[in-house]
């Protein structure tokens, strides 16, 4: 299974395989999950050129995987590489999402 350990816009999103990824293989928790989840995970490996299982930050990859999997340290690392894509680096939108809440702000006042 491979998790990305450098999330950003840029390496979420591009389609690249341009970032480090941390590899490691996790077969007790990925025996666990349900048949459909193991051959989607095993396609998106192929589709990259990698062997055995591959999550990625693409939705129809880590919602099954936070969906089934009973190892809460693996969903939480997922989790939180999905939730930070856009948090850091060149594409960075803190920015952006404060003057959202700012003009939302002074609407609702």
């Amino acid at each position: 299974m491979n998790v990305p350990h450098c999330w950003n816009a840029v390496d979420g999103q591009d389609g690249g395989n341009d970032y480090f990824r941390g590899t490691c293989c996790y077969l007790k928790q990925v025996e666990e999950l349900p048949d459909f989840v193991k051959e989607g995970l095993a396609a998106d490996a192929k589709a990259r050129g990698e062997k055995g299982w591959t999550v990625t930050l693409q939705a129809p990859s880590y919602i099954p995987f936070l969906t089934y999997s009973s190892n809460r340290a693996l969903k939480e690392q997922l989790w939180k590489a999905s939730n930070a894509r856009a948090l850091g680096g060149e594409f960075d939108n803190s920015e952006v999402i404060k003057g959202i809440v700012n003009t939302r702000l002074k609407i609702a006042n």
